[in-house]
């Protein structure tokens, strides 16, 4: 075999093993970042008891980090009132309620009557919200 076609190998067989060991650390960075859904379900029904809202808008990069950061439980800490959306589009829009509390940046999370800006770790959410 010519050195050319050894080196052509070689550069292929190199760009594979990078592609490949890529996608290996994204795979157990996503594993390690997901919490367990039973312990985000019973820290939701804790957030809906104590009237905790978290405001935000479709359009907003945080936010949905803010979202998946629930993971499965989003869906649940939605649907029983605990997500507030400040615009005019989907199921949880309330633009009246942002500006009645006076939300102007999202994502905004009211814990115990005080506004807390930006997006917050569910560890964070836990402190703030006294679950921990």
């Amino acid at each position: 075999m010519r050195k050319s076609n050894k080196l052509i190998i070689s550069i292929v067989i190199a760009i594979f093993l990078i592609i490949l060991l890529s996608s290996i650390v994204k795979f157990f960075k996503t594993q390690e970042e997901e919490p367990p859904a039973t312990d985000l379900d019973s820290f939701v029904d804790y957030l809906i008891g104590n009237d905790v809202k978290m405001y935000g808008y479709f359009g907003c990069g945080h936010c949905k980090n803010q979202k998946e950061a629930f993971g499965t439980s989003w869906d649940r800490f939605a649907e029983k009132g605990g997500y507030v959306e400040c615009s005019n589009y989907g199921d949880y829009a309330n633009l009246d309620a942002c500006k009645e509390v006076g939300i102007n940046a999202y994502p905004t999370w009211v814990i115990k009557g005080e506004k807390v800006l930006g997006e917050q770790s569910i560890e964070e959410l836990k402190e703030l919200t006294g679950f921990i």
